[in-house]
């Protein structure tokens, strides 16, 4: 009895030590993932190129929903389905 008692205290004391360190560890990521956000964050030379992506890639799903918008129009109009 008295050596299970110790094996499980063996096992135990390590376990529980090796919980702070991970603790630590991952608190240690965050202030790095922290860090990198705030370098990333700044303003650089290519950001007048990105938001000019970014505002084409708004004007073409502008112009692809008035275009399927048109489509339907004429469709309708083909077909007859509009009053005339």
């Amino acid at each position: 009895m008295i050596r299970k008692i110790s094996l499980v205290l063996s096992l135990a004391i390590p376990m529980m030590a090796c919980g702070s360190a991970e603790k630590e560890a991952a608190e240690e990521i965050n202030d790095e993932a922290a860090t990198a956000e705030e370098i990333f964050s700044e303003k650089t030379v290519f950001d007048p190129m990105v938001d000019a992506i970014e505002k084409a890639e708004a004007a073409k799903e502008t112009i692809e929903k008035q275009k399927e918008q048109w489509d339907k129009i004429l469709e309708e109009a083909e077909n007859g389905d509009g009053e005339t």
